[in-house]
């Protein structure tokens, strides 16, 4: 897969044997699928297991570390994109369902997996580029279904000081 940089839209790759990673955050969101494994997730000082078919939804505000689960460390889908490639209302899903961590069930976790696995491509021309935008904004709405997110949108619109307490009431 191509480089995540400032001025890239968007970037998927497989991560493995990762060995934890210290507190961060980023400048970018990000979708993290456990593919495998587990580890000691901490999402904005919040500690969860996560595991197999677990996702991690983040904001650039949110920040986060991993832990490795020693006898069974975790495979990584790591997806990073900037939100400003979504559509405004998948933005808008996007902001009711990220800084969570959601376990997903063995029905919607095949499905949604095999979307996944579809970013990791290397193709770079621009109607790949158009398909993983739809792709990501396709798994954004599988995850809100999956975790009925339904009564959170009613909070966001799209002033941006609206959002940001809807979000500041959700995470703090």
């Amino acid at each position: 897969p191509f480089r995540f940089e400032d001025t890239t839209d968007f970037y998927a790759e497989r991560i493995q044997n990762f060995g934890g990673l210290l507190p961060h955050w980023h400048s970018y969101c990000e979708i993290d699928f456990i593919d495998s494994g587990q580890a000691l997730h901490t999402l904005n000082g919040h500690q969860e297991m996560v595991r197999t078919n677990s996702i991690v939804v983040m904001s650039t505000s949110d920040f986060h570390s991993y832990t490795d689960w020693q006898d069974d460390p975790p495979v990584i889908t790591n997806i990073r994109f900037n939100e400003d490639l979504l559509s405004d209302d998948v933005k808008k899903v996007f902001r009711a369902i990220n800084g969570h961590v959601y376990h997903i069930g063995e029905q919607d976790a095949g499905p949604l997996r095999q979307k996944i696995a579809a970013l990791l491509t290397d193709d770079t021309r621009s109607m790949e580029h158009l398909r993983h935008r739809i792709m990501l904004e396709i798994i954004l709405l599988d995850i809100a279904i999956s975790q009925d997110a339904d009564t959170r949108l009613e909070v966001i619109d799209n002033d941006p000081l609206t959002a940001a307490f809807a979000y500041i009431e959700q995470h703090f």
